[in-house]
């Protein structure tokens, strides 16, 4: 009866609270205890101008109506920490554009009045990698990223986050697509599996995996739509290391994502005309 009301009350929380406090607390252990180098000022404008973005467009447009301004803050600050953990820069202001292009994508592009189209953190790495030189910013992890803790840490936030947001196909169709590919390029090239897996069961590569491919807003909702978008994902990460294209993980999710949206736009024009 105990365990019955127990999993009832977990039912009923919200998922995001899960990939917040994951960054937020992988945020502060990793500057602690794991020598993430981010400056003060990276941290306070990272959040300032995620938050005064968020409040913004909260306040001039007609989206995110249906949510609260505490709901849309925390998922500024949720955004700013991401950025935080995934991007290194040397330069004081580069996470100002970042948490900007971040925050503002989720009202600009739109599928419908509830949901972006793109992971705002996603979105935000492409364009700028898009944009700008690689001596502004790198996207390899930290000595976190090898790190016992933090793998944990993510693997046990993110295991709750899935399940409460019901996308946790998402994430297992994307493990075992990229195992699959890793097992058949061993036999190609001789290379241990876990070398060729190495990136992916990383501490960033599991944010990847858990809290980024698996968005509640970004991903589908039917469990064989998500079957084949974890597994587009992987696939096409595999094929981008392939060919040797920096920051593979990203673009393969912004590709997958602006596939699904041309095929969902075809869908519904064919709905309408017939």
């Amino acid at each position: 009866m105990k365990l019955t009301g127990i999993k009832t009350k977990l039912k009923a929380l919200d998922g995001r609270w899960f990939l917040g406090g994951s960054h937020f607390f992988l945020l502060i252990i990793a500057i602690a205890f794991y020598k993430l180098q981010r400056s003060p000022f990276q941290i306070f404008s990272a959040y300032a101008c995620a938050i005064i973005v968020e409040i913004f467009f909260f306040k001039y447009t007609a989206k995110n109506k249906t949510r609260t301004l505490f709901d849309c803050i925390f998922s500024a600050c949720t955004e700013a920490a991401g950025l935080l953990i995934l991007v290194r820069s040397p330069y004081a202001w580069f996470y100002i554009p970042m948490s900007f292009l971040a925050v503002s994508s989720k009202y600009i592009f739109r599928r419908n009045e509830t949901q972006h189209l793109f992971n705002p953190t996603d979105f935000a790495i492409v364009t700028m990698v898009a944009l700008l030189p690689k001596r502004y910013f790198e996207l390899r992890g930290d000595e976190f990223n090898i790190s016992l803790y933090p793998m944990l840490h993510v693997t046990i936030f993110g295991l709750f986050a899935i399940y409460l947001g019901k996308t946790w196909r998402v994430a297992l169709s994307y493990l075992i697509t990229i195992t699959a590919v890793a097992l058949c390029l061993s036999r190609i090239t001789h290379e241990s599996p876990i070398y060729l897996l190495g990136s992916e069961l990383g501490a960033t590569g599991l944010i990847f995996m858990f809290l980024m491919i698996t968005d509640p807003k970004t991903c589908p909702t039917l469990p064989r739509s998500q079957i084949l978008f974890g597994a587009a994902i992987g696939c096409l990460l595999y094929l981008l290391k392939f060919n040797e294209y920096f920051y593979p993980h990203y673009f393969a999710l912004f590709v997958v994502i602006v596939g699904r949206g041309f095929y969902l736009a075809a869908t519904e024009e064919r709905r309408v005309l017939s």
